[in-house]
């Protein structure tokens, strides 16, 4: 049987982290363990009566990407599923992912739609090149959430930085890493925008050393792919390169933004 660790980032997410749990209906079934990392809530989450659900309290706010680095260290199944707080697994979920896992075994990363795009098409990507063109794909899913088999995250571990999930998805396909994007929805999908996984800046300045070097690692990728992302998904450079800007601006960091205008952007 296909076993799964359930990593879920959480941060003052009190009102919706039972009914996330709930969904996953875990019963006395082993082969499932939840991780919840408390990405350092103003109320601390407590731990659970279940030997199957273990929390993880950092001790500062790090954001999602990092907070499921730390999830998964503690992992021990086949698959890492990446799931919100918010968010709700449907009542057949465990039946579709091991139907997926099934029709496409030489894959890594494996992508399921939220409920509102079951009837999007299928998708698999092999290359960087057909990552870059998907992404602007008018057919797809705008959510996806993302499954990863233990072996393969070993070699492309999330790094403990506070970055949007693209900038680790790309690096999965620059390893070579293949991916499956399902059409079949997974979860119901929950707009939460009153507690964030982790707090936002919209227009405040955070100078922070970790800031800092959070968007020197997204700069990074960011201008490793650009030439590609250009040729591509312009737009979608555009888009980011705007972003970057806009984070090395707020966190006042001189070398990012001059390693963004050089390396990132161009003509």
């Amino acid at each position: 049987m296909t076993s799964i660790s359930i990593i879920i980032p959480y941060f003052n997410r009190e009102n919706t982290i039972a009914r996330c749990i709930t969904s996953i209906r875990l019963g006395a079934n082993t082969k499932i363990e939840i991780i919840i990392v408390d990405d350092c809530s103003s109320m601390p989450l407590q731990q659970f009566d279940n030997p199957l659900i273990k929390v993880v309290r950092l001790e500062s706010n790090v954001g999602p990407i990092a907070a499921r680095s730390v999830g998964a260290m503690s992992a021990k199944h086949d698959y890492l599923m990446f799931l919100d707080s918010d968010d709700e697994l449907l009542p057949d979920w465990h039946e579709i992912f091991c139907a997926q896992i099934a029709a496409a075994p030489d894959c890594d990363v494996y992508g399921f739609p939220d409920e509102k795009h079951k009837n999007e098409e299928v998708f698999l990507i092999e290359s960087l090149d057909q990552y870059w063109r998907w992404v602007q794909c008018p057919t797809r899913a705008s959510d996806y959430l993302i499954t990863i088999r233990m072996q393969a995250y070993r070699n492309v571990v999330m790094p403990k930085v506070r970055i949007s999930e693209i900038w680790y998805i790309v690096q999965l396909f620059e390893f070579g890493l293949k991916a499956h994007y399902s059409n079949r929805p997974l979860f119901r999908y929950h707009q939460d925008s009153g507690n964030q996984l982790s707090r936002q800046r919209f227009v405040s300045l955070d100078t922070s050393r970790y800031t800092k070097d959070s968007l020197a690692y997204a700069v990074k990728v960011f201008n490793r792919n650009a030439p590609k992302m250009k040729q591509l998904a312009q737009d979608y450079h555009k888009a980011w390169f705007r972003r970057l800007l806009k984070e090395g601006l707020l966190s006042l960091s001189p070398v990012a933004l001059a390693r963004l205008f050089w390396g990132g952007h161009g003509q």
